[in-house]
């Protein structure tokens, strides 16, 4: 793909449906995708009035670039609230936020870069140099002001270029050429893009800055920091608690009064008193001594959510920490210096002690750290940072270290999968049914109201949405001899919509407990108590992992059920194995095998582990919950369900080829167009792997949902 110039005079503006305002769309990729399944997009907005902010469906992040002109966006629910005076100002926010916008008098123009969930990820800025095209995989440039030339070509405001291949522009760059209008400096609007693996893989690219509140994370949020990598502003208001917490600590100190973990030993030894001269001492040898983790790192996804929830944690002063602690994991996370975790050590209470203390060596300039996936010594990585080792003071290793930031982390990395796989089992089993030529009648809402449970409601309307408009359903609404389909096709909506209905409780719980304050003790600066608690027993936590478990279990379950009749021609109708000359050919045979294996595996992992506990430190520990491992074995679990609905994908779109000239329906015809557009039919045996990881790894990025975001919006409403 060759660099393409462009010039937004000549782009035709097109109207926003809520009349407020207008865009002059640049670039749209994949080239000829639609608004509905676009992986990126770069746009020029002009908003005109006050009124709803226009969004897109499926769109799960926007990065915008202001002129300052003056406009106000609020948001409900996900803390959006940007006076947009500043000119030239990058903020981002999720795409599928519900913004209001007013306007300070004038008309404001932005330029948008549009990001669909999965897919990519991108970063803006406004830049005053020369620019080196190519340095990404894809990216775009447009002047704001002055005069630029590349290879000969003289841009001006308005102009720009944007490319996919980075090797057809090696050499190239855009250099300012002359000032503007009155002598202002030359800029650029600057993007850059690159694609966005499985957030289960390790990613090193930071986006725009995600302003937080202590206490009032969200979902959205959460999930797009795990999605990709991004620097993270703490709400200034935040110090105050902080520094009192800080200060009602060091009055302790002063005083000489016993409180736990502040001038004493721990766990079994917290009758101990530690001399004040020793405090300091205390504190390093905690992290040292708690620091023995052992097994693979944590992903870096999941490390990005620890170092978030602790700093937001820390920051609602109730911790003892002085600012500098949750400043120094902000600027690491910022940074991209991610603490080199080990996954096992951690019975979920007193928190997850093994794991947090290796997340503390970092921050003391000990240990190992990866940054953009090369593993450093941590005194190294912060020094190239330049981040200063953090010195612990009274209390502060023990409330580092104390606190289910882990445990939360990992199930949230869970969570966020299972949503994808709740999706992509949504949309794959509704092309299964048109596959299997089977019935849309027990998708009927008057079925689902009669029972009310809300997820089974939901995946039936769904569904039926799905399905909507199907040639191939047509086709034999009259002279079926079948009565009634198998349950793995008929009993979708109450199978999925309870593993929908436990995802959903999961997702209330997890953001309650990234929000929560977990460690021990708490210190209340409005009257200078200590006081133990047990915040740090995991058991909510080990309880969403286990009800998760079930839910990723059971998705992967029926999707292998479903395979199952595919294949076997006495129920499908299709051919044995679902291929041309069967014998000669073993087609979706072994394939099927796999799935069993893989769904069999589940139903082990999914075996509870909340309910299991075993007493530690002498005793004084004596109940725990299990929730480290209930979290972790999430992951696994998702990789095996995906890979079982990517075989049922493939099956299923190699059943509706064979209906032809029959046609799916509009949206199962997106479903099978993503698939096709990677894997090809199977029209003879053939190296099969590869089919399937490919599929695989479209479930778990998001790709099976892509183009199908306002259909699939309704399984997350009540």
């Amino acid at each position: 793909m060759p660099v393409r110039t462009f010039d937004l005079n000549t782009l035709a503006a097109m109207p926003w449906k809520n009349g407020g305002g207008s865009t002059r769309e640049i670039v749209r990729w994949p080239e000829g995708s639609t608004l509905d399944d676009f992986e990126w997009r770069v746009s020029v907005a002009t908003l005109a009035a006050p009124g709803p902010f226009s969004l897109l469906p499926g769109v799960d992040r926007q990065i915008m670039l202001l002129d300052g002109d003056g406009a106000h966006l609020r948001g409900a629910g996900d803390g959006i609230d940007h006076a947009l005076q500043e000119r030239w100002k990058v903020f981002a926010f999720a795409g599928e936020a519900a913004i209001d916008a007013t306007l300070a008098g004038r008309i404001s123009t932005d330029f948008n870069l549009m990001l669909r969930r999965g897919q990519w990820q991108g970063q803006m800025r406004a830049v005053h140099g020369a620019q080196q095209l190519g340095s990404a995989p894809a990216g775009l440039c447009m002047v704001l002001a002055g005069r630029w030339r590349c290879a000969g070509e003289v841009l001006t405001a308005g102009q720009g270029l944007w490319w996919v291949d980075p090797h057809e522009s090696d050499g190239d760059a855009v250099i300012e050429h002359l000032p503007g209008e009155g002598g202002e400096t030359p800029a650029l609007a600057w993007v850059v893009l690159a694609p966005l693996p499985p957030a289960s893989d390790d990613a090193a690219t930071n986006a725009c800055a995600l302003e937080i509140e202590p206490g009032r994370l969200s979902l959205t949020q959460l999930r797009s920091l795990w999605q990709m990598p991004q620097a993270v502003r703490l709400a200034p208001q935040s110090r105050a608690a902080m520094e009192a917490g800080a200060a009602a600590v060091r009055a302790i100190v002063a005083r000489g009064d016993p409180a736990y973990g502040i001038n004493t030993g721990f766990g079994k030894l917290a009758k101990t008193h530690i001399a004040n001269a020793q405090l300091a001492q205390l504190q390093h040898n905690l992290i040292l001594s708690h620091s023995v983790g052992t097994g693979a790192p944590l992903p870096d996804a999941v490390v990005r959510l620890v170092l978030l929830m602790k700093a937001a944690s820390l920051a609602r002063g109730l911790s003892g920490v002085r600012p500098e602690v949750v400043d120094t994991l902000l600027a690491m996370l910022d940074a991209g210096v991610l603490p080199l975790i080990p996954s096992k050590g951690s019975v979920g209470a007193s928190g997850d002690l093994a794991p947090l203390s290796h997340m503390t060596l970092a921050l003391i300039g000990e240990g190992q750290v990866r940054v953009a996936g090369r593993i450093l010594p941590a005194a190294q990585a912060l020094a190239e940072a330049g981040i200063a080792p953090l010195a612990l003071a009274a209390k502060e290793g023990l409330a580092l270290i104390n606190g289910t930031q882990v445990s939360t982390a990992l199930a949230l990395h869970g969570l966020f999968l299972a949503e994808r796989l709740l999706e992509a089992g949504t949309v794959i089993g509704a092309l299964c049914v048109d596959a299997a030529k089977g019935s849309d009648a027990p998708f009927d809402p008057r079925i689902h109201a009669l029972r009310g449970q809300p997820g089974q409601i939901a995946l039936a309307e769904v569904t039926r949405a799905l399905l909507q408009g199907s040639r191939i359903r047509r086709s034999h609404l009259v002279n079926d001899e079948r009565v009634q389909d198998p349950y793995s096709l008929r009993c979708q909506p109450q199978v999925m919509g309870a593993c929908r209905d436990l995802i959903m409780q999961a997702a209330r719980t997890l953001l309650i407990e990234a929000n929560a304050v977990t460690d021990n003790p708490l210190v209340f600066a409005d009257t200078g108590e200590v006081l133990s608690g047990g915040n740090f027993h995991a058991e909510p936590v080990a309880f969403a992992a286990d009800t998760l478990a079930l839910a990723i279990s059971e998705i992967g379950a029926i999707s292998e059920r479903r395979i199952a009749l595919l294949i076997d021609s006495t129920l499908s109708g299709l051919p044995p194995f679902l291929v041309q000359n069967p014998g000669l050919n073993s087609g979706f045979m072994i394939a099927h095998v796999t799935a069993a294996a893989l769904a069999s595996e589940n139903k082990s992992l999914a075996h509870p582990a909340s309910v299991d506990s075993l007493p530690t430190s002498a005793n004084q520990e004596d109940h725990v919950s299990m929730a480290t491992f209930a979290a972790r074995r999430l992951a696994e679990m998702a990789q095996n369900t995906a890979t079982i609905l990517g075989i049922e994908w493939l099956a299923a779109a190699q059943g509706v080829d064979f209906h032809r000239p029959l046609q799916t329906s509009v949206p199962l015809q997106t479903a099978h167009a993503t698939l096709r557009r990677a894997v090809p039919f199977y029209a003879q045996d053939r190296l099969f792997a590869p089919d399937i990881e490919a599929a695989r790894t479209r479930v778990l990025g998001g790709a099976a949902a892509s183009g199908l975001r306002a259909p699939l919006a309704r399984l997350w409403t009540d």
